[in-house]
């Protein structure tokens, strides 16, 4: 490949890049709405649900064994806890895939202001693969997420609505010392499916993060296909050290192992540290 050539390439690659920065700051919003509506979700119908259920226990308690499942809502309600929680490992991962992204657009800005054309092509390409796998693991990781959470709030709506049809059993049996309880209980119920439909009126952000992520990984197929087979070289140990050190997640190490010492023994590199998180 001519110097003109490569020039070329570099250029695009850091138009590229520029671009990439842009749709990861798109995901970045797309992840804030989406855990801020869970939050909030969460924060509304938390105390009121623990109130319904501590209710429905005194009121169907005296009269035999109920036919609402109160474990499985307790399960729910832990579930939506924990799974708020994933929010702060997704940001991260998404933070250390734009602070590779900076790096790589401030090597080439350099390159380019020294008055040279070609930077180490291999890391370019290898740091696009990663960046590109590390994403796709984002959003599987992503959607488990809201998997899981509809689940727990499908669950949560199906308790309401037994409660519903035995709240007309209830009031049949003409149990007066129920009645206030049963009366508080139903205005939770209409309190908490309000909430719950609020949060799922607008779901717009879930496509969008999955749309911004395949474009973000066509951007990156492109950026590695410029780098040609011919160009590439083995990337520095100052590179990989800066990847390494940025991963804290046990998946993004493994992730980064697989692509930079395929075919090593459980992909392992010498630099792995024990103290890393499950996520």
């Amino acid at each position: 490949m001519t110097t003109d050539n490569k020039a070329l390439v570099l250029e695009k690659v850091l138009l590229m890049h520029y671009s990439i920065d842009v749709k990861l700051n798109d995901i970045f919003k797309c992840t804030a709405s989406s855990f801020s509506n869970a939050s909030t979700l969460f924060k509304r119908i938390f105390t009121p649900l623990q109130t319904h259920c501590s209710n429905t226990t005194k009121i169907t308690a005296p009269h035999g064994t109920s036919t609402i499942n109160l474990s499985s809502v307790t399960e729910s309600i832990i579930t939506i806890a924990e799974k708020l929680q994933v929010h702060d490992v997704i940001e991260q991962r998404l933070k250390h895939i734009r602070q590779i992204n900076t790096e790589i657009i401030k090597e080439i800005i350099a390159v380019k202001k020294s008055g040279g054309s070609h930077t180490n092509g291999s890391h370019i390409k290898l740091i696009a693969d990663i960046n590109a796998a590390q994403l796709t693991c984002v959003e599987n990781q992503y959607s488990v997420y809201c998997v899981k959470l509809d689940s727990a709030l499908s669950t949560i709506t199906n308790y309401l609505s037994d409660w519903e049809h035995l709240t007309s059993i209830l009031r049949n049996n003409e149990q007066p010392e129920a009645t206030f309880l049963i009366d508080q209980n139903s205005d939770i119920r209409q309190k908490i499916n309000t909430a719950i439909a609020i949060f799922q009126t607008d779901m717009s952000y879930r496509k969008a993060f999955t749309n911004t992520i395949n474009e973000l990984n066509k951007s990156l197929t492109i950026i590695s296909s410029l780098i040609k087979v011919a160009d590439k070289i083995n990337a520095s140990n100052s590179m990989l050290t800066l990847l390494h050190n940025l991963y804290t997640t046990q998946r993004e190490r493994e992730i980064f192992n697989s692509l930079v010492y395929p075919g090593t023994k459980n992909n392992l590199s010498p630099h792995k540290h024990p103290d890393v998180d499950i996520f």
